[in-house]
């Protein structure tokens, strides 16, 4: 486990870390799980990691590529952004209740929980080849952009007295097998 340190750096600089590396299974052969409680970390070079907890703080992986490998979903609770990036989530992602995911790019893994998902350009969520591959109980912003949820049966989201909690403003909401929502 390798635990940020609560300041601004980039995810690359290895004094911010409690390990001696920075968090990148490919540093001398190490396997890591990063965590984040707080701060804001910037990642500046693609990094494939076992796992990660977003518990709070802010996350921002930009055009890169953040992989993760391990066996449990991707933790986040925090602050997460991207600008063309992706977050493949080999797992899944678990978003908490306050969470939020703003930018655009793809996060590859089946995505479930809350939080407010925000997109600002193309975003594509989601896992088209497991079944529950978007199971979401939270806020989507399509906005003007085109958002692609990807399930290999079909998206779920619940709603808020008889409406989805989807606000679309010119975008486009893409779902190949169809979007169910329930609740009250």
């Amino acid at each position: 486990l390798s635990i940020w340190d609560g300041t601004v750096g980039d995810w690359e600089d290895p004094s911010h870390w409690s390990s001696l590396w920075s968090p990148d299974n490919g540093n001398r052969g190490d396997i890591f799980i990063a965590q984040i409680d707080a701060g804001e970390v910037t990642l500046n070079s693609p990094v494939t990691i076992e796992a990660l907890n977003l518990n709070a703080g802010t996350l921002d992986i930009g055009i890169q590529t953040l992989t993760l490998l391990g066996l449990d979903e991707a933790q986040i609770s925090g602050q997460f952004n991207m600008a063309g990036g992706t977050l493949d989530a080999a797992n899944g992602v678990l978003l908490g209740t306050n969470s939020t995911v703003t930018g655009f790019g793809t996060i590859a893994g089946a995505v479930r929980g809350n939080g407010i998902i925000t997109a600002t350009g193309d975003l594509v969520l989601g896992d088209a080849s497991v079944s529950q591959g978007f199971i979401y109980k939270g806020i989507l912003n399509v906005g003007s952009h085109r958002v692609t949820l990807q399930s290999a049966d079909t998206a779920k989201m619940d709603s808020f007295n008889g409406n989805p909690r989807i606000q679309i403003d010119g975008g486009t909401l893409v779902v190949p097998n169809g979007l169910s929502t329930a609740g009250g």
